[in-house]
């Protein structure tokens, strides 16, 4: 049976996207799930294969890691992060059949 997946998409993009405005130095990556988040919101056709994009290559969301003010890994939101990356993937990798 179809569902609809958009809705728990757009609150991990949300999360993402809290979690990244709580470090000054990925300015880049918070408009980017912004943008996504607002492409969710919006009935993007086309959301499932910009998130997949992301995934992918050098430079790639997989290799973000989040550092402190004193230029150290956060452990605990990389931690956060590394939790809600995988959740985001494994949503959008293993419902293909279902609607977004």
């Amino acid at each position: 049976m179809s569902q609809n997946i958009r809705p728990k998409v757009a609150i991990l993009l949300k999360e993402i996207s809290t979690l990244l405005s709580e470090n000054e130095r990925e300015e880049r990556w918070l408009k980017s799930f912004e943008t996504l988040f607002k492409a969710a919101e919006g009935g993007d056709k086309d959301l499932r294969y910009k998130i997949k994009r992301m995934y992918g290559g050098m430079g790639s969301f997989n290799d973000l890691v989040l550092m402190s003010s004193e230029y150290k890994p956060d452990i605990e939101g990389n931690e956060k992060l590394d939790e809600l990356r995988h959740q985001l993937y494994e949503l959008i990798t293993s419902n293909s059949e279902d609607s977004f």
